[in-house]
C-alpha cells in the first residue's frame, strides 16, 4: 500500500458485510484524499474496492490478541459488538499500519459520505488533537485524532481502564 493521503480511517468489522457496502465504498471512492483501512473476518471479493479503501484480513481472535498485547492486559469478549470499545485504541493496535498518516479516525460502516475533506478544511482541522461529531465525546461513526503516541495513549489515562476490556 502507498499512499500520498495524510487521513485514514480505520474500521473493524466482524460477520457478514452489510448490503449496503457498495454505497459505502462509492462514498469513500469520492472521497479520494482519505484512505478506509477496513480490518474483517468477512469475504468481499465480490465488492468493487476504490484506490483508497484496504481490506485487511482479521479474525476476532487475532485482534483480541493484538488489543491484549498493546495493552498489557488480557483483553476477551464473545460478542463482536463489545469491539465498539477498542475504537478509541486503534491507533494503539494499528500503530505499524497507520504510521505514514498525520491522522486516523474511526468510523462506521452505515455512512454515506459527502465531501469530508471539504469539511475538514473548513473547521481547520489541523489545529486539533481530536475532531469529533459531538462536542466533549468522543462517537463511534466519527471521530479523528492527530497521530502521535500521546494522543493513541490517551485511553491509559482512564482510571481501571483495563477492566472495561476484560467485562463482556
Amino acid at each position: 500500500m502507498v499512499s500520498q493521503n495524510e487521513i485514514c480511517m480505520v474500521v473493524v468489522y466482524m460477520g457478514k458485510l452489510p448490503i449496503w457496502m457498495p454505497a459505502f465504498l462509492t462514498s469513500c471512492a469520492h472521497n479520494h484524499t482519505i484512505d478506509w483501512m477496513i480490518f474483517t473476518d468477512s469475504e468481499a471479493h465480490y465488492l468493487d474496492i476504490p484506490n483508497n479503501v484496504y481490506l485487511k484480513p482479521l479474525e476476532l481472535n487475532q485482534l483480541l490478541s493484538l488489543a491484549t498485547h498493546v495493552m498489557g492486559c488480557k483483553v476477551s469478549f464473545e460478542n463482536p459488538k463489545k469491539i465498539c470499545d477498542l475504537k478509541p485504541i486503534y491507533g494503539d493496535i494499528f500503530s505499524s499500519q497507520l504510521s505514514q498518516y498525520e491522522y486516523w479516525g474511526h468510523c462506521d460502516l452505515d455512512i454515506i459520505w459527502g465531501d469530508l475533506q471539504s469539511f475538514l478544511n473548513n473547521i481547520d482541522y489541523k489545529v486539533y488533537d481530536i475532531i469529533s461529531t459531538r462536542k466533549n465525546t468522543l462517537c463511534g461513526h466519527f471521530t479523528l485524532f492527530q497521530n502521535n503516541m500521546e494522543i493513541n495513549q490517551l485511553y491509559k489515562q482512564v482510571p481501571n481502564y483495563h477492566k472495561i476490556f476484560q467485562n463482556n
